[in-house]
């Protein structure tokens, strides 16, 4: 009987059906045993959750372990598979941590089978994303010791799915690309493919790459399989290509895959699943330019979700209704539901629903003439992408956000002019350069000479540099004549370097009268936050622009590469500037802080932590909120700081916040 089960964990349905019916037939054998009973209602799709209580009894008895396991799974998938009442995840979760504490008696496939189906349960019932990844991850690991190409896989993509709600694209990519190669174990499950592969069409999307995930929805589809799989899983399929046409705005597809889904057969009381229908034909109706009709679709997918108890559904269903207030002209009653789900959404980790739905508010406060808070809307969703990834692309037309961007009005004239420069060079943190959307590779630079003397440009000011100087530093051996003469060799070749990227020939970088200058068709990060913070830092009024202008400082200038003197004394000039700038925004902060100053208080210890100011300025935060514990953390790690690097105490200021927090 131990075969049969790790047939049924391997997801080898059809051959354990197999064995099961001629196992009926033999007429010698008595009645069925409780296990034939198990592996029966396991494999009846028709199965309901409370058909596994007596037979949990009678495994449990019997200290049957693998019986056990698939037991609670199975109830916890059938309670799935109802969509009716999550409530009734309770006692099978308790159950289940019962069992996983039995380390030494579970095989490794019944454990990753059970964790599997727990974290399933985890994520769409009471929503516990950090649980439910432990869950998956830990299925996956059971999974490899057990060799399960169909755990493997089915944990890999129910792991990816429950990252991407937390905004986490690259480590779900990782996920799916890891488990690629299983997808071609003989004998896999046909659905643990679908499953894979319906996963990696939504981080397709979230990449901006609509296309490849039409491409991958269309061939689910389109498949032989597709008419056997579960309802749910059609209903994901053709959520997620509806998703990509959205985002393409393609509105005939999107009328095509609307009607494809009114037709999906899901029973009358699967309300689990009727609230996620609804949900997606709610955001399929503002491109039909249906608003009316989104609102109708948003108090249906949010009446189902209460009805099955999923925190999952109510937390996108709170995301429909808010655009859809916002798009039938009840803009600040639309502003307020954000505000109120805003923080439930970020408290639940659910950072892609949260950032999606503060870019609605960018929107709704441009529509109403309010572009500061736009602005502040802006930053405060692009604090929960991934540094150097591009915005989430979900539920609306791939133009969305650049309009936005476009009527967006910089907080200061100096970035305003900066927005469609042909040449962009990031030098706070890692060093880049594009050259009308090119990215230069380091054999583009023909030599660390050109490279190195573009960074001294900057690191100097930008504009009229004293050549010599710049010579001088480059060629410290060389008499000036000779060194001069170099210069001017490495400044044409620095030109040459970039030449080809453009059409027309560009005066870029000039030297006139012994002066080196970059033509104003260049934005330089670290030029922009030179010369833009001290005009901010004494001007209360403009605290919004002040922290929009201190999030440029991604890391210290050129922190990757030369330690020349000229661009060490700039890097620590920049990281001053941002320090003073960060306490001069806290100062200015009266209300309670937004994610952006906490974010900027953070990074700036980061860069600086022997400035106890800054640790000062964020215990007074967390003070302000009651939250004590993050103020004692805070504390100690900077008394561990300065003791261990400085052999000092804490100064007069933090012990006497150390004194407050304790009282």
């Amino acid at each position: 009987m131990s075969q049969h089960f790790t047939l049924f964990f391997n997801g080898q349905w059809p051959e354990l059906i197999a064995i099961l019916q001629e196992e009926s037939l033999d007429s010698l054998l008595p009645k069925p045993t409780p296990q034939q009973l198990l592996l029966h209602t396991l494999l009846d799709p028709l199965t309901k959750p409370d058909s596994f209580k007596n037979l949990f009894q009678l495994c449990s008895s019997s200290d049957d372990w693998q019986g056990c396991c698939a037991c609670v799974g199975g109830a916890l998938a059938a309670i799935w598979e109802e969509g009716n009442d999550f409530h009734a995840f309770s006692p099978w979760l308790l159950r289940a941590d019962e069992l996983l504490r039995e380390k030494e008696l579970i095989p490794p496939a019944a454990r990753s089978f059970l964790l599997l189906q727990k974290g399933i349960a985890e994520m769409t019932g009471p929503g516990d994303l950090p649980r439910a990844r432990q869950s998956f991850l830990q299925a996956q690991q059971y999974a490899e010791d057990a060799g399960s190409p169909f755990l493997r896989t089915m944990s890999a993509a129910a792991g990816a799915y429950c990252f991407t709600w937390s905004g986490d694209i690259n480590r779900a990519e990782i996920l799916l690309l890891d488990s690629t190669p299983l997808l071609s174990a003989p004998d896999l499950n046909p659905l643990a493919l679908l499953h894979h592969q319906l996963i990696f069409s939504l981080v397709k999307i979230l990449q901006q790459r609509p296309e490849e995930a039409m491409g991958i929805t269309r061939g689910i589809i389109n498949s032989p399989l597709f008419g056997k799989a579960p309802v749910s899983l059609q209903l994901l399929a053709y959520t997620h290509s509806l998703d990509a046409a959205i985002n393409m705005d393609e509105s005939s597809v999107i009328t095509e895959l609307s009607a494809m889904v009114r037709k999906l057969a899901i029973p009358a009381r699967n309300n689990f699943h009727l609230s996620y229908l609804s949900f997606i034909l709610g955001m399929a109706s503002f491109s039909e330019e249906r608003p009316h009709r989104a609102l109708v679709f948003a108090e249906e997918s949010v009446m189902r979700a209460e009805r099955s108890h999923s925190a999952i559904g109510m937390r996108m269903s709170a995301l429909l209704t808010g655009r859809a207030l916002a798009e039938n002209g009840k803009e600040q009653q639309a502003l307020e539901h954000f505000r109120i789900w805003d923080r439930r959404w970020l408290q639940a980790d659910y950072k892609l629903i949260c950032a999606l739905a503060r870019l609605e508010t960018v929107a709704l406060h441009l529509r109403q003439g309010n572009p500061e808070s736009a602005k502040k809307s802006w930053t405060d969703a692009h604090l929960l992408v991934p540094n150097g990834e591009p915005f989430f692309a979900l539920y609306r037309s791939s133009t969305f956000y650049e309009k936005l961007k476009e009527q967006l009005s910089p907080s200061n004239s100096l970035q305003r002019d900066q927005l469609h420069k042909p040449i962009k060079i990031q030098t706070l943190g890692t060093f880049t350069m594009e050259v009308n959307g090119h990215k230069l590779h380091d054999r583009n630079w023909h030599g660390k000479k050109n490279k190195l003397l573009l960074q001294l440009i900057i690191a100097s000011g930008g504009r009229k540099v004293v050549a010599e100087r710049i010579a001088w530093e480059l060629w410290p051996d060389a008499d000036g004549d000779l060194a001069m003469n170099s210069l001017y060799v490495t400044l044409s070749r620095l030109r040459k370097n970039i030449a080809p990227f453009f059409e027309e020939k560009l005066s870029w970088l000039t030297l006139e009268n012994g002066l080196i200058s970059l033509d104003s068709c260049c934005n330089v990060d670290a030029l922009i936050f030179a010369d833009s913070v001290p005009t901010l830092l004494d001007t209360p009024d403009k605290s919004l622009a002040l922290a929009d202008t201190l999030t440029l400082y991604r890391g210290n200038f050129l922190e990757q590469e030369t330690d020349a003197p000229i661009i060490v004394d700039f890097r620590h000039r920049l990281l001053n500037l941002f320090t003073r700038g960060v306490l001069v925004l806290a100062d200015q902060t009266t209300e309670p802080p937004s994610p952006t100053t906490i974010s900027l208080i953070e990074r700036a210890i980061e860069y600086d932590p022997y400035n106890e100011p800054l640790y000062c300025s964020l215990i007074r935060f967390y003070l302000a909120t009651n939250n004590r514990s993050k103020a004692v953390g805070i504390y100690e790690y900077a008394a561990e700081i300065l003791s261990r690097d400085l052999n000092l105490e804490p100064g007069p200021v933090l012990q006497e916040l150390r004194l407050k927090i304790s009282h």
